[in-house]
């Protein structure tokens, strides 16, 4: 497939009506993101880890992607015009995860929601995470195709709700051994068209949860149901079914693996293509991480696999796709239409 150039502008514009036709600016809402505390990441080798657990504040390299977290609420403060968004800067972000985890066994991971209202103030909620849930950040990088699972196939047919359903493919390499267990990811049939508080992480998460909720899919960190034992999410798309734009799943960003012909030399290669930002899907810290390391510049073997913003055409099923989040860090993902 070859990706075309996108007009941001003429997208923007097109999409102007349908945003300001469901956007109501006295609707009350909050913004939020949530990252992961894990004494496992810490990366400052100038204190010893037994000693920055108890500092004051904490280092921010125990929360993955810590940066990448603050600046999506500052834009996401700033688009919406949130009081004293100004003011959440790295140091009051540090004291308030510090002070939420004051009580806390600090030697084990935690799920931290960090929540904004209207009026500038910051709410905190926490969870531990299991060991047994590590964060992975190994990227794949497949220089060839990636063969679909048959769900036709005896095996998936006879699953008997014992056995996660795994992924074997000689073109993944050992690194992504972690890969193995993937998502169970359906697709959503409806369309749905982006607003601005869903394509910024807000509380406004009624399309999310009606996606879910289709599927039987029980909420996140609960126990999946029916046929497969696989964590399950749903994809969701906008546009139309001549004209299909897959965005993200209800709690992921996804990268879809294609083969990409250059537009003026003719030159293929693989890429791991992830929506483009005009297609209404969200910025997902973990998402922009990847953009940002693993872009053409980034990639040591010119011959691997790398990363892109594209539309992604069609999804065939059984495809494997990579969904990623700031919790687990990056998963694959097995496509069920």
């Amino acid at each position: 497939m070859t990706l075309e150039p996108v007009d941001i502008e003429t997208i923007a514009n097109s999409l102007v009506p349908s945003f300001n036709s469901q956007y109501d600016n006295n609707e009350e809402f909050s913004i939020f993101t949530t990252l992961r505390y894990d004494p496992l990441i810490y990366s400052d080798n100038s204190v010893p880890l037994l000693d920055a657990i108890d500092e004051n504040p904490l280092n921010a390299s125990l929360f993955f992607l810590f940066n990448y977290h603050l600046e999506k609420l500052q834009r996401s403060g700033e688009f919406f015009s949130f009081k004293n968004i100004n003011g959440l800067t790295e140091s009051v972000l540090l004291r308030h995860l510090t002070n939420a985890l004051q009580s806390k066994d600090r030697l084990t991971p935690h799920r931290i929601r960090i929540t904004i209202n209207r009026e500038g103030e910051v709410d905190l909620t926490i969870g531990q995470i299991s060991i047994d849930d590590p964060i992975i950040t190994v990227f794949p990088k497949p220089n060839a195709p990636i063969p679909p699972v048959d769900w036709s196939s005896n095996e998936l047919q006879n699953n008997d709700n014992e056995s996660p359903i795994t992924i074997q493919s000689s073109s993944l390499s050992v690194a992504t051994i972690p890969y193995t267990l993937p998502y169970v990811v359906y697709v959503y049939p409806e369309f749905i068209t982006p607003i601005p508080q869903t394509s910024f992480k807000t509380t406004i998460r009624d399309l999310h949860n009606k996606a879910r909720a289709y599927f039987s899919i029980p909420a996140p960190g609960h126990p999946p149901k029916g046929k497969y034992t696989n964590t399950q999410d749903v994809l969701l798309k906008t546009g139309t079914k001549s004209n299909t734009s897959y965005l993200e799943t209800s709690i992921c960003s996804v990268f879809f693996h294609r083969l990409l012909t250059h537009p003026t030399n003719g030159s293929q290669s693989w890429a791991w293509v992830t929506p483009p930002l005009a297609s209404g899907c969200q910025d997902g810290a973990t998402r922009r991480w990847i953009l940002d390391s693993f872009s053409g510049s980034k990639i040591d073997n010119k011959n691997e696999c790398e990363v892109k913003e594209g539309y992604v055409g069609d999804l065939k099923d059984g495809e494997i796709i990579m969904v990623v989040n700031a919790l687990r860090g990056i998963r694959l993902g097995i496509v069920k239409l």
